[in-house]
């Protein structure tokens, strides 16, 4: 786990609806402050109980998150895949942890799953606090398999 500067992560919260930001920083309390694990956990939140989570079931819990992760990877590190959602935002000049950022990201990566982009925005913001923490060129330059 990376240990996180505090200015990221409360740029990252900035970013969400104000119920979100609250349930998040309850969420980091109760978890050690472990981004990884908060976004796992409000990615699976079970809702109604009638309800199935993302991903169907426990099984593929990990699954989903780590697909995810790959897919936010591809979008920050320069994937062809997401060259048009990219080259809307090098129409702007804003920061790249903006909710510009996040609306695009989150949209590019749910359409490719059949999701809607709120339902991925919270946990994708969650996902690039580390990136924008260590860097997008370091980031990108490790070898990992999610």
């Amino acid at each position: 786990m990376i240990d996180l500067p505090k200015q990221y992560l409360e740029e990252a919260l900035s970013c969400l609806k104000f119920y979100q930001q609250e349930d998040i920083k309850s969420l980091l309390l109760s978890n050690e402050n472990d981004i990884e694990k908060v976004a796992r956990i409000y990615l699976y939140a079970q809702g109604a109980s009638n309800t199935v989570k993302f991903g169907g079931g426990s099984s593929t819990d990990n699954l989903f998150f780590d697909i995810l992760k790959l897919e936010v990877k591809k979008f920050v590190c320069g994937d062809s895949k997401y060259d048009s959602e990219r080259k809307k935002l090098k129409e702007t000049s804003e920061v790249c942890l903006s909710k510009r950022y996040l609306t695009i990201c989150s949209a590019a990566i749910a359409t490719n799953y059949g999701l809607i982009a709120t339902a991925l925005y919270v946990v994708v913001s969650l996902i690039l606090v580390p990136i924008i923490s260590i860097g997008v060129t370091a980031y990108c330059s490790l070898d990992t398999a999610t």
